[in-house]
């Protein structure tokens, strides 16, 4: 499982079973504190047999953090309080850039687009982190 981690929204994607390609996204919008958000992602880990969860982090381009950063180390933190599975902290700069122009390129409305785009950023996020251990698995 991927996570995005908004001010006002949480973008959830989960893989199929091979671990191949993000299957399900969806976005949750927060309005009833980090603990409820926690309930609900501790459900899907569970529903989902999830194994692990990544945490984007959207660093600078240079590689330095900033709040959107810490507010995810943050929120790796508290997740870790609820779940039984690790917990990957995951460089995802532009993730959120490349899931808006994917969704443009599908000629998705922009009201919709708010909507959706963090759900479509963890999945960005997730074939990303999928990707790089496909590729440490076949240097072995």
């Amino acid at each position: 499982m991927a996570v995005d981690v908004g001010e006002q929204r949480i973008g959830l994607a989960l893989s199929d079973e091979l671990q191949t390609f993000p299957a399900v996204q969806q976005t949750l919008v927060r309005h009833e504190g980090y603990r409820a958000d926690m309930r609900i992602i501790r459900q899907l880990i569970e529903e989902g047999h999830v194994d692990a969860v990544v945490v984007g982090l959207p660093l600078h381009l240079n590689g330095s953090s900033g709040a959107g950063a810490e507010a995810a180390r943050e929120f790796a933190a508290n997740l870790r309080k609820y779940v039984r599975v690790p917990v990957i902290e995951f460089d995802e700069r532009l993730s959120t850039v490349e899931a808006e122009r994917m969704l443009i390129h599908a000629d998705v409305s922009r009201k919709k687009r708010r909507q959706v785009v963090d759900g479509v950023a963890a999945g960005v996020i997730l074939q990303a982190y999928l990707d790089g251990r496909r590729k440490e698995g076949s240097k072995d």
